[in-house]
């Protein structure tokens, strides 16, 4: 990416500008070589939008910036999801069970240009070749350890398709290996919080049946009262009340 080269340029450039100019008083680097090679990533605020702070991954994660990912379901014509064991050498849920398609969004990256790049360095499949459908974001915080929260903003997105496995080449740095699994098992070890898997698939998974199914109609909850006189219904319980004749008009 542009903006990955010169911020890296950069901050280089400055190190050895200094160390010529001035030997005796070296200026480091703020970020380590290690971190110097590492994707950057796009800072966000709690609604999404980009705070203008762009972090390498390691800072993002440190520091428990809200960040957007990428996931993708790929289901098959008989209700099998693909999915992926996680490499045994990744830092963060290693070895774990995930979804078909997972990866970060990079500084300057569209959602669904990170998507078909996630596609191509992990199944080794190009991307133009599905019928992908942007489904949903919902937001996610994970305390992976006492001093380290997660946050996530994640993009789903759906593909419905028969699964070529003969063609799929996996990135052994990414994943260890995939398989099919019936996505109604997947679905029930996700509510049940199967530790064999990474643990935010509840809502997701469970936002894909859903909309799998189809089959939609309004259903009133059930904790909800409803108050009407003179053609003005309001349910109370609720933080807010509109009129019926309010709502309409939103």
């Amino acid at each position: 990416m542009k903006i990955s080269f010169i911020f890296s340029f950069g901050i280089k450039a400055l190190s050895i500008f200094t160390a010529k100019t001035n030997p005796s008083h070296n200026i480091k680097s703020p970020f380590s070589s290690s971190v110097l090679s590492e994707d950057l990533i796009d800072a966000l605020n709690d609604q999404g939008l980009r705070t203008g702070e762009v972090l390498p991954k390691s800072e993002i994660y440190r520091l428990g910036k809200v960040h957007r990912v990428v996931h993708l379901y790929w289901i098959d014509q008989d209700d099998n999801l693909l999915i992926q064991r996680r490499s045994y050498d990744k830092k963060l849920y290693p070895g774990k069970l995930s979804v078909s398609v997972t990866g970060h969004v990079n500084a300057g990256e569209f959602s669904d240009q990170a998507l078909r790049r996630e596609i191509k360095e992990e199944l080794g499949i190009l991307a133009d070749k599905l019928d992908v459908k942007f489904m949903m974001s919902f937001r996610n915080d994970v305390k992976v350890s006492p001093s380290c929260m997660v946050k996530h903003l994640n993009d789903v997105y759906l593909c419905q398709k028969d699964i070529p496995l003969r063609d799929i080449k996996i990135d052994r740095n990414e994943v260890s290996e995939i398989s099919l699994m019936p996505f109604d098992k997947f679905l029930k070890m996700a509510k049940l919080g199967d530790p064999a898997l990474i643990p935010y698939y509840s809502e997701s998974a469970s936002n894909i049946a859903y909309f799998l199914e189809a089959k939609h109609s309004i259903i009133p909850s059930v904790s909800d009262e409803y108050l009407c006189e003179n053609d003005t219904c309001s349910i109370l319980g609720n933080d807010q009340v509109c009129s019926l004749e309010e709502a309409q008009d939103l």
